[in-house]
């Protein structure tokens, strides 16, 4: 159980007010993507996804480590926080929210049961709307004390090997000696600020190599797990573009979402509208299903299983039988059909948008790293070679336009 921390609406306003503050006076890791304006967990695992595939084309050897933080947000060392924050927010505003939380109280409910009041002197509050940022603050000094080492993976000059979204930290290293000393600076920075790491939480992957490479790891004086696959913000990776695992995850998190609302709202009742119903699919059901589907490439049979599975849910909801043309429904209640859906969620041009858009990264890291591997992508250039070898042997004659033509197709 996490306990949320509940404010009155002044303190929400004036947490709000700082909060806005600090987003226009401070400047934020390039690799921090959480909780930021247009910064999403897509350009997290966009940049895992690219790294990996970077290290195999090239059969270079990566290991991935996805450390976990225990209760990081309650952890937190106010006076080293608040020290954090000298230069990056306005002394009068620095002043007041050291006063907010100094003078901070706090009681507990739990249904009928009330605490007495109590004075905090630990740690941001759960659930406020400040407590993101400060917490990204007070650990960002991790982020450039490990960007500043030649240990981590990087795509030609642009390191790509630390990874944050808040308190979930990834790191990547093209040797297990250079995980070793990365976890080494994690233990230290988090003796120093009191973060505690949880070892038992934490576990370590290879790209290529050998099981002889998988040598024995430690955090906190506790070996970590080696995994063949493992969760990162919501994202299986096993190092494959083809991630079956988390498409199966994702139609039974899906399925769940529909019973829960289909329970709660008494979905198949006539009373509700078809257009209500199918606004309540698009809006809370549906993109539990795409979540996460930019980074994989989906086959065509893959695309089958939510084709049944959306057109069961609709005539679920709609009282119909399962003969019913699920193709027409769909038209009929402006619902787009999977394989549209999930050919705009893959389109690279809308996933590009969304990059040159990311202020998080100042319109560089993610574009930059784009450029760099379409630049080196030698497998298009070899099969641009051989089409166009190809087409100057059975089109000897043709005109240039139409052999560009061709090259284009």
């Amino acid at each position: 159980m996490r306990p949320l921390t509940i404010s009155d609406t002044i303190a929400n306003i004036f947490e709000k007010y700082l909060l806005s503050r600090i987003e226009t006076n401070h400047q934020y890791p390039q690799t921090q993507f959480g909780f930021k304006t247009k910064s999403s967990t897509n350009h997290g695992i966009y940049t895992v996804m690219e790294t990996i595939q970077h290290f195999k084309h090239k059969k270079k050897k990566l290991f991935i480590c996805a450390i976990d933080a225990s209760k990081a947000f309650d952890k937190v060392i106010r006076e080293i926080m608040l020290q954090s924050l000298i230069g990056k927010i306005e002394p009068e505003n620095w002043r007041i929210l050291k006063n907010y939380y100094v003078n901070s109280l706090a009681l507990v409910q739990n249904k009928q049961e009330i605490s007495t009041i109590f004075k905090t002197s630990v740690g941001v509050k759960q659930g406020g709307p400040l407590s993101p940022k400060l917490f990204s603050i007070y650990v960002e000094e991790l982020i450039y004390e490990i960007m500043g080492t030649d240990l981590i993976a990087k795509i030609n000059d642009i390191k790509t090997g630390i990874l944050m979204y808040a308190d979930d930290l990834l790191i990547m290293t093209d040797s297990t000696k250079k995980m070793k000393k990365v976890l080494e600076i994690c233990e230290k920075f988090g003796d120093r600020v009191g973060i505690k790491f949880n070892p038992s939480k934490t576990q370590i992957m290879r790209i290529n190599g050998s099981k002889n490479d998988e040598v024995k790891l430690h955090l906190c004086n506790q070996e970590i797990e080696w995994v063949k696959k493992m969760k990162y913000l919501g994202v299986w990776i096993d190092g494959k573009r083809f991630s079956k695992e988390h498409l199966r995850e994702r139609r039974l998190s899906t399925w769940r979402a529909f019973h829960m609302l289909k329970t709660n709202l008494n979905l198949n009742s006539k009373e509700i509208s078809p257009k209500l119903k199918a606004h309540l699919f698009k809006t809370y059901i549906r993109p539990i299903m795409y979540y996460g589907i930019e980074n994989c490439v989906i086959s065509k049979t893959d695309q089958k299983n939510p084709q049944t599975m959306e057109g069961l849910m609709i005539k679920q909801m709609l009282s119909l039988g399962k003969k019913s043309r699920t193709t027409n429904l769909l038209y009929a209640l402006e619902i787009e059909p999977v394989e549209l859906k999930i050919k705009k969620h893959n389109k690279k041009h809308k996933f590009t948008q969304l990059c040159d858009e990311n202020q998080s990264t100042n319109n560089k890291f993610i574009q930059e790293l784009r450029n760099i591997l379409e630049s080196n992508d030698e497998i298009s250039i070899e099969k641009l070679k051989k089409s166009y070898e190809k087409i100057q042997e059975n089109d000897a004659n043709s005109s240039k336009n139409e052999t560009c033509e061709a090259i284009k197709k």
